[in-house]
């Protein structure tokens, strides 16, 4: 595995954790799953960019 293959396997690993998070915990207050919700749209934000080198580059 490429550095760049295990970066975004990472990252993804972190998406469905704090998906998981979100599902499953009925106790998180609005104001804390839109913090989660931010840091989804963040990682999902650097996964398109690293996706992106790995296509043009071939990083």
């Amino acid at each position: 595995m490429t550095r760049a293959e295990a970066e975004l396997h990472s990252i993804r690993t972190t998406i469905e954790a704090y998906h998981m998070i979100l599902k499953n915990n009925d106790e998180l207050s609005e104001d804390d799953k839109n913090k989660i919700r931010k840091k989804i749209n963040d990682l999902g934000e650097i996964r398109d960019k690293k996706l992106s080198e790995i296509y043009n580059y071939g990083i």
